[in-house]
């Protein structure tokens, strides 16, 4: 009967170990490096899992698969469930999207590729502290990406009947072929949220306003109240871009001719056109920046012009 050789008394100090407990002690010890190598195996692979599927976590708004970001009912209870979902499930993830600010604060315009689902990403982050009220910078993202000429709305009446005259929530169409986007706003008392994506699937439509290439976006803004005239804002952006089917269709997107990429390897117009994606998308992000900036200056104006009108009112 095999007797489990730890319970041999060690030899004393000084003494010479038998030749049956030098034999008895490598089995024993052979078992604990093979369990050892087995338990430190599975951490490695557990580890390396968890680190891959976290940094895609971390760096996208969430894991699902690309077509289902923006889904909306055909009519009716259906179609005011969808806005609600998506624009919800938007504000709910703003602590996500605040997470990648623990990176650090500064600006940045970065490119992240997933080969798994044929998609590549660039991720915006634009901080700022904009010397104004919370109320201020809030008005001025609601007159840039909510108060629209109804000939840019779709679902104009629907949504002002289902959410009220005075919601905060637009489905904004641009043109024919280019993708309509969803955007909402949320306010309290310190905080203020705007989240806008692109509609992917809309079932009410033959899917004119749907876009032809696939792009998909997701935004939030978040504005936190400093003090009475600090203000800081947060921006973070997600930009979905599918590969294309055709060198056509990469020419057409880089608006280059199709014989400048005839000599390139797949691997170099993919590259190409991600870099133009890139430029175009930090390009875009300055614009916008300008323009918040000219809406809050338009905005501090017609404040202060109004409490002048009123404080003269008031004196006679």
């Amino acid at each position: 009967t095999h007797r489990d050789q730890r319970s041999e008394p060690r030899p004393e100090a000084g003494g010479r170990a038998s030749v049956a407990h030098i034999a008895g002690a490598g089995p024993v010890d052979t078992d604990d490096a093979i369990g050892s190598r087995g338990r430190l195996c599975r951490s490695i692979f557990i580890s390396s899992y968890a680190t891959f599927q976290c940094l895609k976590a971390s760096l996208l708004p969430h894991q699902s698969d690309w077509r289902q970001h923006a889904l909306l009912g055909a009519t009716g209870d259906v179609r005011v469930m969808s806005y609600k979902w998506i624009t919800e499930r938007l504000y709910h993830n703003t602590a996500m999207a605040l997470a990648q600010y623990e990176r650090g604060d500064e600006g940045l315009v970065s490119l992240v590729e997933c080969r798994d689902d044929a998609m590549a990403y660039v991720v915006i982050r634009d901080p700022r502290v904009c010397s104004a009220t919370l109320e201020d910078v809030t008005e001025a993202q609601r007159r840039i990406y909510c108060k629209l000429p109804p000939s840019n709305r779709l679902d104009h009446e629907f949504l002002e009947a289902a959410f009220g005259t005075n919601a905060d929530i637009v489905h904004v169409f641009v043109g024919e072929g280019e993708p309509s986007g969803v955007s909402r706003l949320f306010v309290d008392e310190t905080r203020s949220v705007l989240v806008t994506t692109h509609v992917t699937v809309d079932a009410s439509t033959t899917g004119a306003h749907l876009s032809a290439n696939g792009n998909t976006l997701e935004g939030w803004i978040v504005n936190d109240r400093l003090s009475e005239t600090l203000t800081r804002v947060r921006e973070y952006w997600v930009m979905g871009f599918p590969t294309l089917a055709s060198r056509e269709a990469y020419a057409a997107a880089m608006h280059v001719d199709e014989s400048t990429l005839q000599t390139k390897t797949d691997d170099q117009v993919y590259r190409a056109y991600m870099w133009h994606m890139r430029q175009a998308t930090a390009a875009q992000m300055r614009h916008c920046r300008a323009n918040f900036y000219e809406t809050l200056a338009q905005v501090q104006h017609e404040r202060r012009a109004n409490a002048r009108m009123m404080e003269k009112g008031a004196r006679a």
